[in-house]
């Protein structure tokens, strides 16, 4: 009993092993049954007793067996075999594998005579089904017979492209014609096809599709009768509340006019919208434009050091003539010591009007109730009673409204930081303050069109002869070109 259950076990993977790989004349065999349509259930590869059938008919009681040569020397094995499945009521039909790869159509009018004489033997064949089957197998004879006339009538003209004389194959169209209507109409033309690929035959096959359509369409949607649009218009300006859908249903239901509501969209007179009201403050942009002479911008930067530890650079810039006021840098910032760097850069009589910052938390929240509704944070409070600045925070998200000292942040970051490494924060605003000097006193901006601070030498027009001049600044990394005189 254990040794039977083993074997079965045996077949069964054999079985499944031969189903993932059949050879070309099975997969033929299986197309062939699959489109013949017999009416009855096909199995492949099924395990009867101790041999495994390649293909099966359970309904007929019939097996289909394809024979390769492998098969000749050894007939009396397979009569031997025939008969073991005969006691099991089955009957074999033995097809040879060149058969069924160059006649299909004869290989599949001996399974329907198989089928036949089954069904005639009194096998538990419904006649209705046998007469489909043959019925049925008669259309795919003929149908073969087409396809493989139509098999030879696309190898024969690949090859008279081929035969063109020209050094490389050309399609014309008339070419291209005849593979979009084989890829429409055939099922196996991607088998024939030869010098080119099938995706090219489906491309051709959807740039027909467009230019069939621009065609159909040159002329635009057909306009409607111009009474329609006369009525259209019409309700549409008496209600103007109601929308495109709610109008073709009032035309459709009350006066028999039947149009889409895009057809409504189209055709309606649109509202003129209001008129915007004038805004009672200027925009930002203007505010910035207005007052550039006056205001001030602050941000942070942060710069990492070899030993890992952050560095945070504060920078305020002038925005009417971009000059950098002041920058220093430290490793924990606070209130107190952005207020010092502040009051550092405001000396008599020189504090702007106005102060642009971002929300950081450094800038401190407020802890009296009464001052929230006039500040943001504790730096405004500070600026307005103290230095007398009113400080403006930039919208919450909102990076744009302080542009320009995020474009200085990224000017110095590409300019400079990312060319060093950095060991403390005093290396770091050593090397940023002989940067400063040259961006202030000898780079021109392209925002002014000038040098935000011009040396004294460089307010004066320069010579119009003269050797160039290259002054490194920072070792190198960039130069201040003069004309000697």
């Amino acid at each position: 009993m254990h040794r039977n259950h083993t074997r079965r076990q045996l077949l069964e993977a054999r079985a499944h092993g031969m189903r993932a790989a059949p050879t070309w004349s099975e997969q033929a065999l299986s197309r062939l049954l699959r489109d013949a349509r017999l009416g009855v259930a096909v199995r492949r590869q099924v395990v009867i007793g101790q041999f495994v059938a390649d293909f099966t008919l359970p309904a007929a009681k019939l097996i289909i067996e394809v024979d390769g040569g492998s098969h000749a020397p050894r007939a009396t094995r397979d009569a031997r075999r025939d008969r073991k499945l005969a006691r099991f009521g089955w009957r074999v039909l033995r097809l040879e594998a060149d058969l069924v790869l160059r006649q299909p159509e004869l290989a599949l009018a001996r399974v329907l005579a198989a089928l036949a004489r089954r069904a005639a033997a009194g096998c538990a064949l419904p006649m209705l089904n046998v007469v489909r089957a043959v019925l049925i197998g008669l259309v795919a004879l003929v149908r073969m017979r087409a396809s493989l006339a139509v098999q030879v009538a696309a190898l024969e003209q690949q090859l008279g492209v081929l035969t063109r004389d020209k050094p490389r194959p050309w399609l014309s169209v008339f070419d291209r014609m005849f593979w979009i209507a084989l890829c429409r109409n055939w099922t196996g033309w991607t088998r024939a096809l030869v010098i080119v690929k099938p995706a090219t035959v489906l491309r051709w096959h959807r740039a027909g599709y467009r230019l069939f359509w621009s065609w159909r369409s040159r002329f635009g949607r057909p306009r409607i009768p111009r009474e329609h649009i006369q009525l259209i218009r019409q309700l549409g300006h008496a209600h103007p509340e109601l929308g495109e859908d709610q109008l073709a249903l009032e035309l459709e239901a009350k006066l028999g006019v039947r149009h889409a509501p895009s057809t409504i969209r189209r055709y309606r007179l649109r509202p003129t919208p209001p008129a915007r009201p004038r805004r009672d403050s200027q925009s930002w942009s203007t505010f910035i434009r207005n007052h550039a002479d006056a205001i001030w911008a602050c941000d942070f930067l942060v710069q990492y050091t070899a030993r890992f530890t952050g560095v945070y650079i504060f920078v305020i810039v002038e925005l009417g003539s971009r000059r950098i006021v002041w920058l220093n840098a430290t490793e924990s910032p606070s209130l107190a010591w952005v207020q010092s760097q502040i009051r550092q850069a405001c000396p008599e009589d020189c504090a702007p009007r106005f102060l642009i910052h971002d929300n950081d938390g450094i800038f401190g929240q407020l802890r009296k109730r009464a001052e929230r509704p006039r500040f943001r944070c504790s730096l405004d409070a500070w600026l307005a009673t103290v230095m007398g600045i009113r400080g403006i925070p930039i919208p919450y998200r909102a990076p744009n409204a302080n542009a320009h000292a995020e474009r200085l942040n990224r000017t110095l970051r590409e300019h400079v930081l990312d060319h060093f490494v950095f060991l403390n924060a005093r290396h770091v605003v050593r090397v940023l303050r002989e940067y400063v000097c040259y961006y202030n006193h000898a780079r021109p901006s392209q925002a002014i069109g000038k040098i935000p601070d011009p040396y004294p030498e460089l307010r004066a027009r320069p010579p119009p002869r003269g050797r160039v001049v290259a002054l490194p600044v920072l070792g190198g990394l960039h130069h201040d070109y003069r004309r000697a005189a």
